[in-house]
């Protein structure tokens, strides 16, 4: 696990390392996903392309993890 969870006053907090922005994206989604659900469980059964533009890339994280839920 590259992400870990931390004490928020919100719906809940992900601190995400990552040896890439790829990865990163990737450990982010992995970790929003075991905050919903037992990540093991998932299965990836359907792949979509999504293209995104944003200001900064907090922003563009924010709007993968925003499409991807």
């Amino acid at each position: 696990m590259t992400y870990t969870f931390l004490d928020h006053t919100g719906d809940a907090g992900l601190e995400v390392h990552a040896e890439s922005l790829p990865q990163l994206f990737s450990e982010a989604l992995r970790g929003m996903t075991d905050t919903i659900t037992h990540v093991e469980a998932v299965q990836s059964r359907i792949e979509h392309r999504l293209e995104l533009d944003a200001e900064a890339l907090d922003l563009l994280l924010r709007d993968f993890l925003d499409e991807a839920l």
